[in-house]
Order: C-alpha cells, then sequence, then structure tokens
C-alpha cells in the first residue's frame, strides 16, 4: 500500500496498492493493482467493519440499480459499477474498502451534493440518476457518479 494517497473524496482517502490474490504465492506477477479507500474521519466509528458494510451497501444498490437500468435503457452505452469488498490491514488495524484498479483518464460527472461538471455532460448518466429516483419510488438517488468513460 503506498504510504500517501494519490487521491480523496469529500469523505475517503484513496491509495494505491498491490494484491496478492494468493497469500501462499509470493510471485510478483500474481499481485493485481488496486485501490483502498480509506476514511478521512479520525473518529474510530469510522474504522470499523460496520462503517465499511454500510459504506459497501451503497456501491451494491447502485450496482444493481445500473444493471436494472441497463436492462430498460435506450442508450447504446451502459453503466457498469465495479465490484467492491473490504479488507482489513492486522499491521494498521484498519478497514478498507478495496477496488480493482482501472487504467483509463478517470473523470468525476458528479457529486452527491447534485452537482453536475456541465463540461462533461453526459446524457446517459443524467438519466441514469433521474431514473434511480424514479425506480426506487422517490427513496434513492444515484449519484457522485464517477470512473473510467469510454
Amino acid at each position: 500500500m503506498a504510504e500517501n494517497p494519490f487521491a480523496g473524496g469529500s469523505i475517503k482517502y484513496v491509495h494505491a496498492c498491490y494484491l496478492n490474490r494468493n497469500a501462499s504465492n509470493r510471485d510478483e506477477s500474481k499481485f493485481v493493482k488496486s485501490v483502498l479507500k480509506q476514511s478521512k474521519f479520525a473518529d474510530e466509528k469510522y474504522n470499523t467493519l460496520k462503517y465499511m458494510k454500510e459504506s459497501v451497501e451503497s456501491y451494491i444498490v447502485s450496482k444493481y440499480l445500473a444493471e436494472e437500468f441497463s436492462n430498460v435503457s435506450p442508450f447504446k452505452e451502459s453503466i457498469m459499477f465495479i465490484g467492491v469488498n473490504i479488507i482489513k490491514i492486522e499491521e494498521k488495524g484498519e478497514f478498507f474498502s478495496i477496488e480493482d484498479y482501472y487504467d483509463g483518464l478517470f473523470k468525476k460527472w458528479s457529486y452527491d451534493l447534485g452537482f453536475v461538471y456541465e463540461d462533461e455532460y453526459s446524457a446517459i448518466l443524467d438519466a441514469f440518476a433521474h431514473w434511480s429516483y424514479q425506480a426506487t419510488n422517490e427513496y434513492l438517488v444515484v449519484t457522485d457518479l464517477q470512473g473510467c468513460f469510454n
């Protein structure tokens, strides 16, 4: 894990790391470039398995909604949410969310506070955010859309 974060959002630091998915095999070619996300808050409650499970739950719901949107969307493109897991680094005694690293131009399209980058407008992402609100009977809206866009 890189000691210093290479990025950060409003509530998490983002660290690069290499994950060995087979602890019994130390062959460095088996390591996968990954991203660790760590809570920015010093309060101990933000470094618990419970907090990380709640955080990852929003990814799982968003991923499900994106898949459902793709089934009904008139757009040729699709929206994909990557898989997210939880990891505890024993040496640090801290929990992190972990994702695969993706090469490409990373863009942040919208924030969870409603801000949308108009220079990077995407009709499909705008439609998805609106659709998520309608599909959940106005209970949820998926925002904070970002990633590698093609």
